[in-house]
């Protein structure tokens, strides 16, 4: 029981590390692809939505 625990552990760490590196490459070319006006707005929207008023 205790060793398919871990197996599962390790089988999500794998997985979730992967949809990481899935991610990272996604949004990397989405930043070469896009107009630095454009993301940059995107971003400075995304930091203004983090900020309490």
């Amino acid at each position: 029981m205790k060793r398919s625990l871990i197996k599962e552990l390790n089988e999500q760490k794998k997985r979730n590390f992967e949809q990481n590196l899935d991610f990272m490459e996604t949004y990397a070319k989405w930043l070469i692809d896009t107009p630095n006006k454009k993301w940059s707005k995107e971003q400075a929207k995304f930091i203004d939505s983090q900020y309490k008023k």
